[in-house]
């Protein structure tokens, strides 16, 4: 039998397993502390670029998420989230987004155990693969995982400690102990590989008003010769990977003004070359027209290094290429209800190899 079909029929037995466990486990605790949700989100895109003389409609079949949450006891939570999708360089693929099991001893401290999104702004630690709960049709590209283009590390596996509400500027932080850079963030392919050399990361914030979040963020990751890359390829020499991010955001479901604003430096510095900083940020803004109607504009700039040896010419899973780009969106979203969500798009595209392209970009978000 072809691999990749041995692969996709071992996805499916894994996946019946989970669902099966978690179906009993829902049971033993009760249906009342057991949330269990999937998501999808379908769409058609069409561009058109004319110094390249090319068109593409593209239908998005678009992954299947399953989110599960359940509340142990009063200070004891845990969640999981798996992506199901298919691509076309490596077929049916499973991806555990997160694992992990939190204990609340006070609104001052925290832990958290196991995988999880990286604590770096207010985007990547907010919005899941289930698509119906993100503002917008795509997930930023700067926080896109290595296999979707991608290429910072924004999901890790490691103890996190957080505390949340402190005092009257309503104080926030966390701090996460992990792994570190590894292939694709250690969880795509077989074997998979983590990183090598423990990684800090830092979040420290405010919420002076609620909903209306401050942060700064850091990650840092040591990466000596031998350590591999998020695209599996040995590091070109010594250095440290350093990202920071700073965010502001207010998301309120009960405020007609919405938008979030983060910045993101991500620098390689070279025991002997020079060194290296992809600069990017994204910008939302919407606002509500009543409870079911949202126009809303979208950006996302990249600037990104020239010569930088630590990626690689062409993403080994994408088979593209990267460089610098801006992107504006201007959109239109209408709730259906809690469960259904449908998003369209005119969207504007600059890249340096190919210029300018334009088109439009439709989403079904739906969970059930």
């Amino acid at each position: 039998m072809d691999k990749k079909y041995t692969y996709f029929f071992g996805c499916r037995f894994v996946f019946t397993l989970v669902f099966t466990t978690v179906l009993g486990v829902s049971e033993i605790l009760g249906q009342e502390s057991t949330s269990i949700r999937f998501y999808a989100h379908p769409g058609f895109d069409y561009f058109t670029n004319p110094s390249q003389n090319s068109s593409s409609p593209y239908f998005r079949g678009g992954p299947l998420v399953l989110f599960i949450t359940s509340k142990i006891n009063d200070k004891v939570s845990v969640a999981g989230e798996l992506n199901m999708h298919y691509m076309a360089t490596t077929g049916a693929e499973m991806e555990l987004e997160r694992m992990y099991i939190k204990y609340d001893y006070r609104n001052y401290l925290n832990f958290s155990v196991g995988r999880m999104y990286s604590p770096i702004g207010f985007w990547n630690v907010n919005y899941n693969f289930g698509l119906i709960l993100q503002p917008n049709i795509s997930r930023p590209r700067i926080l896109n995982p290595t296999h979707d283009g991608g290429f910072i590390q924004t999901r890790d596996i490691g103890l996190q400690l957080g505390g949340d509400n402190i005092g009257k500027a309503g104080f926030f932080y966390r701090v996460l102990f992990s792994n570190g850079i590894g292939r694709n963030g250690g969880l795509l392919g077989v074997p998979y590989k983590l990183g090598s050399q423990l990684s800090y990361t830092f979040q420290l914030g405010i919420e002076p008003i609620e909903d209306l979040r401050i942060s700064a963020s850091g990650v840092l990751n040591d990466l000596p010769v031998g350590s591999l890359t998020q695209f599996d390829s040995p590091v070109p020499e010594a250095m440290k990977s350093t990202l920071l991010t700073a965010s502001i955001s207010h998301m309120s479901i009960d405020k007609k003004f919405e938008f979030i604003a983060e910045g993101y430096a991500n620098t390689h510095d070279y025991s002997v070359q020079p060194d290296k900083t992809l600069n990017g940020a994204i910008v939302y803004m919407g606002y509500k027209v009543n409870s079911k109607v949202v126009p809303y504009l979208f950006a996302e700039f990249l600037d990104f290094p020239t010569n930088d040896a630590y990626y690689p010419a062409v993403n080994p899973y994408t088979n593209q290429s990267y460089s610098s780009s801006s992107e504006y969106n201007l959109g239109l979203r209408y709730r259906v209800n809690g469960n259904l969500v449908l998003k369209g798009e005119l969207a504007a595209l600059n890249q340096d190899q190919f210029g300018w392209s334009s088109g439009i970009k439709t989403q079904v978000a739906f969970g059930f």
